[in-house]
């Protein structure tokens, strides 16, 4: 298999199966996404379009094949090496949010940027800056997660996302919950903040109104050979 150094994402021949069974989800002969592309990936239920993106975090092995992300085969890495290659290298974001309601928008920031390679200064300042792109008040960061709208949440759940520079961003129906107004404001705020940091994305939506935002549209379906049924 041959290693794709210069693109963000490689896959080659990859089979995804869940244990116990023989009928595979994902069956993908080749894809691959460019540095400082950002990709909308679509498709019905069942296609396999969260699964895709469980694989290409590190969270789910593949089955046969390889995925290389950054020039990194996931399959070399353990599970502990891959945990922290994703907490350095790669962003998440999901439509539930996953913050801990609880915590301050800065103490949900700061857990998960524990794993990465810059100072507790670097990340505040980071922090702030990112605030200030994402239109979120200062005075935000001392309040718990569980008391801010769910616009503002989805904007936290960005920058935790983003705090550690990844290179590149993964997003599962991160705008769902967010009327059409905080809607293009979120996702403008996200590419042009994506683009100052040279970031590539791997974005899944059912919304294709949302399209027109990315470099290219991808339905999965053309690249998944598997027969779907509403499974995902």
């Amino acid at each position: 298999m041959q290693r794709h150094d210069s693109a963000a994402v490689a896959v080659d021949r990859l089979v995804v199966r869940y244990p116990n069974t023989q009928r595979p989800v994902l069956d993908i002969p080749h894809w691959q996404v460019e540095h400082g592309q950002h990709v909308f990936l679509y498709g019905p239920s069942g296609s396999g379009k969260s699964t895709l993106l469980s694989v290409l975090a590190g969270i789910l092995p593949a089955s046969e094949g390889e995925v290389t992300v950054l020039g990194q085969p996931l399959g070399e890495l353990s599970s502990r090496q891959c945990d922290r290659f994703r907490a350095r290298h790669i962003g998440m974001v999901f439509q539930q949010h996953n913050l801990i309601p609880y915590l301050s928008v800065r103490d949900n920031v700061l857990l998960a940027a524990q794993f990465a390679d810059q100072s507790r200064t670097e990340t505040l300042s980071m922090l702030t800056h990112l605030c200030e792109r994402m239109q979120l008040p200062a005075e935000l960061q001392e309040r718990p997660a569980m008391t801010l709208s769910v616009g503002q949440r989805q904007r936290v759940a960005i920058i935790r996302a983003l705090i550690n520079r990844p290179s590149l961003l993964i997003a599962d129906e991160p705008t769902s919950a967010l009327d059409e107004e905080n809607r293009e404001r979120f996702m403008g705020l996200l590419m042009e903040t994506l683009q100052q940091q040279g970031a590539s994305m791997v974005f899944v939506s059912h919304d294709h109104q949302l399209a027109g935002h990315f470099s290219q549209q991808l339905d999965l379906r053309t690249l998944n050979q598997v027969e779907y049924d509403h499974v995902d």
